[in-house]
């Protein structure tokens, strides 16, 4: 038998993206240290779905800005980013929707990423509803995750899930805490749009912070699938500086 110190250590294997049913897969964090400080942030999931900052295809003031760990989102001007105009799911499909964010106050339900072209359909929402409070939400339902500690100035990533049945799941994942929620009605898919920094189908609740990541999945991520993608996001966003429990 070999001494110990001679016995080789298998390193583990860096976690792998779940792209099955990635629909969009927004990383501005990464996409700064590439150098794309451009108005449109790329769709990395290879389907064409990129974001432009602001409203318009050139500058504007209410463009966030780009910094080192993503996009940069200011309320006081009104900055949000809009989704290529393309349908990703219909009727009451299972989907995920997935962000990374680290916000720089507790403004009340501050939105940081939606899906949905109206306020009559019931869009999801991931939102800041207090300091120590996220929202996975519809414009008809609120499902709130109490956190730990105060969500302020520090990376958060939060997952929105329909299971189907009228179930919505919510997870911060950063920090292990689960809810779940029946809906008052059955969920409509029907947009073809979305927002970041501001709610979907209109503007308002706007958010203060950065954001790093955002993702979208037209099926519900198993609770291992899910586990696995804050894996695979912990490994890829450390080295630029967003660092994830």
């Amino acid at each position: 038998m070999r001494p110990i110190w001679q016995v080789p250590i298998l390193a583990s294997s860096p976690p792998t993206l779940v792209t099955n049913g990635l629909q969009a897969l927004w990383m501005p964090a990464l996409d700064y240290y590439s150098g794309i400080t451009a108005q449109t942030v790329p769709d990395r999931s290879g389907k064409g779905n990129t974001l432009t900052l602001g409203s318009t295809s050139g500058p504007a003031a209410n463009d966030p800005s780009w910094s080192q760990q993503g996009l940069a989102f200011n309320s006081a001007v009104s900055n949000y980013c809009t989704m290529t105009d393309k349908p990703l799911v219909s009727g009451d499909s299972p989907l995920t929707m997935l962000a990374v964010f680290n916000a720089a106050s507790g403004t009340t339900a501050s939105t940081i990423l939606g899906y949905g072209a109206s306020t009559t359909e019931t869009s999801p929402m991931i939102q800041l509803n207090t300091a120590t409070d996220v929202r996975c939400a519809t414009w008809l339902d609120d499902l709130d995750i109490t956190l730990s500690t105060t969500a302020v100035g520090r990376y958060l990533a939060v997952a929105w899930r329909y299971l189907g049945a009228n179930l919505l799941d919510g997870w911060a994942l950063s920090d292990a805490v689960h809810n779940q929620l029946t809906l008052s009605a059955a969920p409509n898919w029907s947009a073809t749009n979305g927002k970041m920094g501001t709610v979907p189908g209109a503007t308002g609740a706007f958010f203060d912070g950065t954001v790093a990541t955002g993702m979208l999945y037209d099926r519900a991520l198993s609770d291992a699938e899910t586990q696995q993608v804050y894996r695979w996001l912990r490994a890829q966003l450390s080295p630029v500086g967003v660092v994830l429990p």
